[in-house]
């Protein structure tokens, strides 16, 4: 409702009011049953109930449009979701397919391993299509945000601090981790004169 539309309807309120309590001072005064007055109060007040009726309907319209609205939104959310995700189940078809070429190939060693590097590099490259990029920290620094350490491991190969083996790969959607790459985080190896060896 506009500020001018509110004001009008203020307005016209403050005047019935007023015409209301002259009303009743005439009333007092005159007391000798005369109903006209009475009359002419009705007759004001009309236009404001049915304006105030045509306001109360239109808000109750308002509410029903959002309530609908929002009901659409939610369905049609649903909706993307569903799709999405058949989307990527029949991107996950062919995968399946080379599973099961690859064990119908594993009478021959390298007719299998062949099968299974094809799985493999299916399965990379509709990860990398979504957006996803593997973790291979192996000699990188230490990152908690990107890594899990599972457990320190002494050696001379990789300073102190930085990634000596990585038992599983991590994985990101863009800038958002999915999954920490689980790593051993190298540390300096024992010698005789320490007294924790």
């Amino acid at each position: 409702m506009t500020d001018n539309r509110r004001t009008t309807l203020e307005d016209k309120w403050a005047a019935s009011l007023d015409e209301d309590a002259e009303g009743k001072a005439g009333d007092d005064a005159a007391s000798d049953g005369d109903e006209s007055g009475d009359l002419s109060k009705v007759t004001q007040l009309d236009p404001l109930e049915v304006e105030l009726a045509e306001l109360k309907d239109q808000l109750l319209r308002q509410q029903a449009e959002m309530a609908n609205y929002r009901r659409r939104t939610q369905q049609e959310g649903s909706g993307r979701a569903e799709a999405g995700r058949i989307e990527v189940m029949q991107q996950l078809f062919p995968v399946l397919d080379d599973f099961e070429r690859a064990i119908d190939a594993n009478d021959e060693a390298d007719g299998y391993r062949e099968g299974v590097e094809l799985i493999l590099k299916s399965l990379r490259d509709l990860l990398a299509s979504f957006g996803v990029s593997r973790l291979e920290p192996h000699g990188e620094e230490f990152d908690p945000n990107l890594h899990e350490a599972v457990q320190q491991l002494p050696t001379d190969e990789v300073p102190a601090g930085r990634v000596a083996s990585v038992y599983k790969v991590g994985y990101r959607l863009g800038e958002r981790l999915l999954r920490p790459a689980m790593v051993a985080v190298a540390r300096q190896p024992a010698t005789a004169a320490d007294p924790d060896a």
